[in-house]
């Protein structure tokens, strides 16, 4: 069994190592540990960000194996998003999103301890979109870079008091291309405009993202919010009609895949 994981890693590693050889290393981009980019203050465990790397949610959200995910952005100082009509946005680059995947021990009690897997990065580069992923050590103090992923097992209590261990796949960095790719490149798939239209629970209280996003001179040419379109959560039946949401589960879940230009 050995082998065989290690062949196909090696397998998904072939482009990566083709352009170690002949093309450069996008390696460079990413610096060893998630603590290097000084995107979070304190202990890193509790994901205290800094002045300019702002949290965010998007309202339908990619099931990953029952994962809880904090989300962030980081912009470039002194630059901005720029809104496009078709509901997207150019980023400027050095851009960064930042994604931490995690686990309750039980998911009926959110007062216990957490498990932090894995931090992604996915950086706006002169070379386009790459993504980075970081496994956080058993001291939960720090996460670093593990560029051929990594397997890890995963224990906690799920809302109906059953007990889960299962084995946790991070990706490698080619891997991050089975979704993000689409017309042959890397591109986000979460912060769109329709998935970010709505309120935030921010330290000053609640407020619409884009609202936020724009009171912070985060973005350019942005409509007005009434005049955007907003996807509802499709866990909250309140949020939206049975339709409404069923397209929400299939856009985030299915169409990045399935599309045209898409690898799916």
């Amino acid at each position: 069994m050995s082998r065989l994981l290690s062949k196909a890693n090696c397998l998904a590693l072939l482009p990566l190592l083709i352009a170690l050889l002949f093309g450069g290393s996008p390696i460079k981009y990413a610096k060893p540990k998630l603590s290097d980019y000084g995107f979070f203050e304190g202990h890193m465990a509790n994901h205290n960000p800094v002045p300019g790397v702002i949290p965010y949610d998007v309202s339908a959200k990619l099931f990953s194996d029952y994962a809880l995910k904090s989300r962030f952005i980081a912009l470039p100082k002194g630059q901005q998003l720029v809104y496009q009509k078709d509901g997207t946005f150019n980023f400027p680059q050095e851009s960064v999103l930042i994604k931490t995947f995690y686990y309750s021990a039980n998911f009926r009690n959110s007062d216990q301890d957490s498990q932090l897997i894995e931090t992604r990065l996915l950086i706006n580069t002169q070379e386009g979109w790459l993504g980075f992923p970081y496994v956080w050590n058993s001291e939960q103090t720090e996460a670093y870079l593990e560029i051929a992923g990594k397997r890890l097992s995963v224990s906690f209590v799920d809302p109906a008091g059953q007990s889960i261990n299962f084995e946790y796949s991070v990706p490698n960095f080619n891997q991050c291309k089975g979704c993000h790719v689409n017309q042959n490149r890397m591109i986000p798939i979460g912060p769109k405009v329709r998935l970010l239209n709505h309120d935030f629970d921010y330290d000053d209280g609640k407020m619409n993202q884009l609202e936020k996003w724009s009171m912070l001179g985060m973005i350019s040419g942005l409509p007005s919010i009434s005049s955007l379109p907003y996807t509802p959560d499709y866990n909250d039946i309140e949020s939206g009609s049975i339709e409404e949401r069923a397209r929400a589960l299939i856009d985030i879940n299915c169409a990045h895949c399935h599309r045209l230009g898409a690898p799916g």
